[in-house]
């Protein structure tokens, strides 16, 4: 199987996507209080200027004041009005990202950059089965299937119009489609050689980024992995992470809980403080397969995958959240 897997860009783009949408809610989050202060405020009143003691000027300077206080009342009412329309637009728009795929024309937008999506991520694996053109067709076909619900959670879960119960039962939901999609994958594949390599490729997507990023500095040296010196570090770092005694249960890929409670800031941080335990323990082994170079390489690439992905699940667990 070859050594590339194009996965940096791609992820770096939902992560762009992931950081517009958590801004946005936190705009409208911004915005709600803006216009609950403006509605609470009481109105500014200009202070009466001072002038010298003329029984004459007392009327005029009563009226000023009063209009000043009438001035107040008003740019408050147009102040509140504007946060409101604004308020209102932001909604609509992240309705509009909620409802996406609904409209007909954007869901085939979606879905056909998708499909370009998973066949950059898959390009080795099917290189591996040597499919034909039929068959790589339903095979794509049965990534998609699962691709585009996950798409439409991610979509309504960064629009923040989920309740807690909604979450719960669109994760149990994605959990039956996978367990599904992968029943159908077995079939299709009839091989149990196959259908192992299938379901290791899935798991180790996470440590292929780091070394495709390391292939491509060793390259630059002139210094490139030989296949089974790939394979050998792919399963220890794939071996490290099944082995390691984990504080929470962040990890695990196959649990559909998305509730606030597990990816609560106390979570997050253990969870961080996982990774930078079991990298450690990677480093530790990879020193005796590597050469000084190729460990350098290595040592880099897997902190920037790791720092990158940590980011990405700090993002995911404030929209769980809901926090600002």
């Amino acid at each position: 199987m070859k050594k590339q897997l194009p996965t940096i860009a791609i992820i770096l783009v939902c992560a762009v996507l992931a950081f517009m949408l958590l801004n946005a809610n936190r705009e409208i989050d911004r915005l709600k209080q803006q216009l609950k202060a403006v509605a609470e405020a009481p109105p500014a009143v200009a202070a009466p200027t001072k002038e010298p003691q003329k029984i004459s000027a007392v009327q005029p300077r009563q009226k000023a004041y009063v209009q000043a206080e009438d001035e107040a009342i008003e740019t408050n009412e147009v102040n509140a009005a504007i946060v409101e329309n604004t308020l209102q637009n932001q909604q609509r728009i992240m309705s509009s990202i909620a409802n996406m795929r609904d409209n007909p024309t954007m869901n085939k937008v979606i879905e056909a950059s998708q499909r370009g999506t998973m066949g950059a991520l898959y390009a080795d694996m099917m290189d591996y089965l040597n499919l034909n053109d039929d068959e790589t067709r339903y095979f794509m076909d049965l990534l998609m299937y699962r691709q585009m619900e996950n798409v439409d959670f991610g979509m309504k879960l960064m629009s923040g119009q989920l309740s807690p119960e909604k979450k719960q039962e669109m994760a149990a939901h994605l959990k039956e489609v996978n367990v599904e999609m992968k029943e159908q994958m077995k079939t299709f594949l009839n091989s149990p050689e196959d259908y192992e390599e299938f379901e290791f490729y899935e798991k180790t997507m996470t440590e292929r980024m780091a070394l495709s990023q390391m292939d491509q500095q060793l390259a630059a040296i002139e210094q490139p992995l030989s296949d089974e010196s790939y394979r050998g570090l792919l399963d220890m770092m794939h071996q490290e992470r099944e082995d390691f005694d984990w504080t929470t249960d962040l990890h695990d890929q196959d649990k559909n809980d998305v509730s606030a409670e597990r990816f609560s800031e106390d979570n997050m941080q253990k969870h961080t403080e996982d990774v930078s335990r079991l990298n450690k323990q990677i480093f530790d082994a990879a020193r005796n397969i590597l050469s000084a170079e190729q460990f350098a390489a290595f040592e880099a690439s897997l902190q920037a995958t790791t720092d990158m992905q940590l980011a990405q699940f700090q993002m995911a667990g404030q929209l769980l959240r809901g926090q600002e």
